[in-house]
């Protein structure tokens, strides 16, 4: 059985329930293949050049917050 296999039926299973799922990849090309897959920088706003001191830039009660808050399952 393959990731892409197992993410896929993961998330299906999850959201025919009603659940939110983000699906994130660490390449722009593996997220063509999820349903509602981004780059982890993409989603959770983090610098492409990162360092000791670097941190998500997600503020509190804003939209993306909100989604992150009620997912279900983060893959």
């Amino acid at each position: 059985m393959g990731k892409t296999f197992l993410w896929k039926t993961l998330s299906a299973v999850i959201r025919s329930q009603g659940h939110i799922v983000l699906n994130v990849v660490s390449s722009g090309i593996t997220s063509f293949y999820l349903p509602g897959g981004r780059t982890t920088h993409l989603r959770f706003v983090i610098p492409i050049n990162v360092d000791e001191s670097s941190t998500c830039q997600i503020k509190p009660w804003t939209n993306l917050f909100e989604l992150i808050m009620k997912a279900k399952l983060i893959i």
